[in-house]
């Protein structure tokens, strides 16, 4: 007596159900994955070379320049084309632009009667820097630098970490989501009423958070060369209808003194536009930043908590650290000004400066700062950095997106020529095929801004060879199907039909 399939008058054959089973998970291992996964990459890339060409590069567009200066005889000039832009003179500073030489003249916030009433503003644009009164509260400085040591001597990731220079001093970019003591450091700093004030004035509401990090000077760490944060030639100093107004501000995690390498300043040098103030500025009376009202390599001390602010502009630099055992670390961020785009403002940063700040955490502004622990955390902080998302009531900061254009369009800091070939041999080191990299000779012969047309190249390189390839597994999965169609025509009396199609079942017999 033979057996009939349930809902069918086919006789049950268990060999042609496996059978049928069989070819079906074969069909989805050797075809269907396969072709998915080389369709994927196919409609990314086309994502990725629309809005590369459709958006990004007209963003890039934007930024009128690249260079700003050109070699004349055995210096430097400011290119002509851009004079017409200059809103301050090329102003040559010498020993009498020296504003001060007494750290005293820099302290805001002290109990001092000498010091009362003193506007930090005023300070600001007098001197270039002014130093303000527990920024940190005294045992958040503590704690912030104990849980930094230990990060310092983490084995941690490449991007979050660097040395800078030889000259032993590390920099790691902070996330607020990193520790309790990260975010309750920025809450402080966001709930400060003086220096929020002083930021708003010099920036307007709500500046650009630009930086987040930590600068630590190991201990037998040399002393730097004076110099600025920001060219004269690619910053507000001659340009501010074309960049944003720009500080730093570094936090002692502990009670620093000039044995130690307290950050020194020169006072009044933000106004000047030389290519060289080290000897002025070494000659003339330059002196650590210190907020114990004293003045001086003995006297002078930058007491934990406290903050030094001070314009890009300003001439500085972090001197020797002449301990055996103990590094300085500091905290540092920097801000900017947030331009006005929807009202025709186009200001961008500056050229030439690094900004240690994560890619997730661009975007925000001051008030975030204030509830740092749920705002400036993830996902909500990289879709902010993207500039994808942002709460109501908050406002856009420096994105992600336009930092790192503004940086690629304009080369320096990030997207230098010279390293165009280690970009190559870093392709080389993931696997990307040779026929697929753009060629860095052809790059810098055929384009003044080599950097865009090789990431160029590789766009169209890798749209071409996907969009081929998948022309040819398209038209093997059709022939593939048609075959596959034939053979399992025998078989497909038994499979039941369901309301979204025949999935096979072994019946019951």
């Amino acid at each position: 007596m033979t057996t009939l399939c349930t809902g069918s008058h086919t006789p049950c054959t268990r060999t042609g159900a496996f059978l049928h089973m069989l070819l079906s998970f074969l069909r989805i291992i050797i075809i269907d994955l396969p072709l998915a996964s080389l369709f994927l990459p196919f409609v990314l890339v086309l994502v990725v070379r629309y809005a590369y060409y459709g958006y990004v590069s007209q963003y890039m567009d934007s930024y009128g320049r690249r260079d700003v200066f050109e070699r004349s005889g055995d210096g430097w000039r400011l290119l002509p084309q851009f004079q017409h832009d200059m809103t301050y003179y090329r102003r040559f500073c010498d020993w009498t632009d020296i504003t001060t030489t007494d750290s005293a003249d820099l302290l805001v916030g002290s109990d001092s009667a000498a010091h009362a009433g003193r506007v930090p503003v005023d300070v600001m644009m007098k001197h270039g820097a002014v130093v303000l009164k527990d920024v940190l509260r005294q045992d958040t400085a503590s704690e912030l630098r104990r849980y930094l040591e230990r990060r310092n001597r983490e084995d941690l990731r490449w991007s979050l970490n660097f040395t800078v220079e030889t000259s032993g001093r590390v920099s790691l970019g902070l996330g607020a989501g990193d520790s309790p003591i990260v975010a309750e450091a920025l809450r402080q700093i966001g709930t400060n009423p003086t220096l929020k004030h002083t930021l708003e004035e010099l920036l307007g509401p709500d500046p650009a958070i630009v930086e987040i990090s930590t600068m630590t000077v190991l201990a037998g760490a040399e002393a730097q060369d004076f110099h600025s944060d920001a060219d004269y030639g690619g910053s507000s100093l001659l340009y501010s209808r074309t960049f944003l107004h720009s500080y730093t501000m570094l936090i002692a995690l502990q009670n620093t003194t000039a044995s130690m390498g307290a950050t020194s300043l020169c006072p009044g040098t933000h106004h000047c536009a030389n290519m060289d103030l080290i000897d002025v500025c070494l000659e003339n009376g330059a002196f650590e930043a210190s907020s114990n009202g004293r003045t001086g390599p003995d006297d002078g001390m930058l007491l934990r908590g406290d903050a030094v602010l001070f314009n890009q502009n300003l001439w500085h630099r972090g001197g020797a650290n002449q301990h055996n055992d103990t590094d300085r670390i500091m905290l540092t961020m920097a801000f900017a000004g947030r331009n006005k785009a929807n009202a025709g403002d186009r200001r961008y940063q500056g050229l030439n400066t690094f900004y240690h700040l994560r890619w997730n955490q661009w975007g925000h502004t001051f008030s975030d700062l204030k509830d740092a622990g749920t705002v400036m955390v993830q996902p909500m902080a990289a879709l902010r950095a993207l500039g994808l998302w942002k709460p109501k009531s908050a406002n856009w900061g420096v994105t992600w997106i336009e930092h790192i254009t503004e940086k690629y369009r304009v080369g320096g800091t990030l997207f230098h020529n010279k390293d165009l070939p280690a970009f190559m041999e870093f392709l080389d080191s993931i696997g990307v095929p040779k026929f697929l990299q753009g060629d860095v000779i052809l790059c810098k012969s055929e384009s003044s801004r080599p950097w865009e047309a090789c990431f160029s190249q590789v766009v169209e390189n890798i749209f071409w060879f996907l969009f081929h390839l998948n022309i040819v597994v398209v038209g093997g999965y059709t022939l593939f199907g048609l075959v596959f169609w034939l053979v399992s025509l025998p078989f497909q009396a038994y499979s039941e039909p369901y309301e979204y199609g025949f999935i096979w079942t072994a019946a019951e017999c």
